[in-house]
């Protein structure tokens, strides 16, 4: 075989994609197979992943330098710089195709997107094409529900959005406002609107939020921390985007 490769002369290249979502065996096994097995005169290798997950599961392996270790087998590294306004467009698209699919006019639909393309930090939560499609899905089977349930007419499509908004970004957040929302939220009969009580808006964000839900199911959380800011909001929980997040739950249920 290392012959006839010789013989043809022409570089072969084979792409493979979303190598990150490879587990750690599998990624192993697949940068093995590279090196000791698929190395074949002529026959280049093109991976597409993220650095960040690929250095994670490295580590996960034991291995102290994973740079290192990924130079054994790469030559070449090329990073590309994020689409964000890409994204957006995709997001928009989404959204409005979504949408539609529930009466509501492409008009309406475009202040939505706007609305939500205008939150702070919104490529931290949205930065594969992949995380918008998952978005979407998680949307139209909230859409889904309401309108099984006869209330598609009724709701906010927005508020929808951006609930579920939350609930993508942290299902923790999501349960909290779900199940025991009268420890953070007070309710306006006369607007029909939930706003955040005044003496736990600084509050509401807190340094143990990885574990608030259950702080509050325990009624443990009744005295919340009030000289506590807004910034402090899930310090310990990076995987959460602050200010993402501070936009949504702002845009939902502050004052102004």
């Amino acid at each position: 075989l290392v012959e006839k490769m010789k013989e043809h002369e022409k570089p072969i290249l084979v792409l493979i994609d979303d190598v990150d979502r490879l587990d750690d065996d599998e990624l192993f096994s697949l940068f093995k197979l590279i090196r000791n097995t698929a190395d074949f005169p002529y026959l280049c290798y093109l991976l597409a992943a993220d650095k960040e997950s690929l250095t994670k599961n490295i580590s996960n392996k034991g291995i102290v330098d994973p740079d290192l270790y990924m130079r054994k087998f790469f030559n070449l590294e090329l990073t590309f710089p994020p689409e964000d306004n890409e994204l957006n467009i995709i997001l928009s698209k989404c959204i409005k195709n979504m949408l539609r699919r529930y009466g509501v006019d492409d008009k309406t639909a475009s202040d939505y997107t706007t609305s939500i393309n205008k939150l702070e930090s919104l490529n931290d939560v949205f930065s594969t094409p992949r995380d918008i499609f998952r978005y979407i899905n998680l949307a139209s089977f909230s859409l889904d529900v309401i309108k099984e349930h006869g209330n598609l007419e009724e709701v906010n499509k927005l508020d929808v959005l951006l609930i579920t908004l939350i609930q993508f970004i942290s299902p923790a957040w999501y349960k909290v406002l779900r199940d025991r929302n009268d420890k953070l939220l007070s309710y306006n009969s006369s607007n029909g609107r939930f706003t955040i009580k005044q003496k736990k808006e600084k509050a509401f964000y807190t340094k143990y939020m990885s574990d608030l839900h259950n702080r509050i199911l325990d009624k443990k959380a009744d005295k919340l921390d009030n000289e506590i800011s807004l910034d402090d909001i899930v310090e310990e929980v990076k995987a959460v985007p602050i200010n993402a997040m501070k936009g949504i739950i702002m845009n939902l249920f502050g004052s102004n």
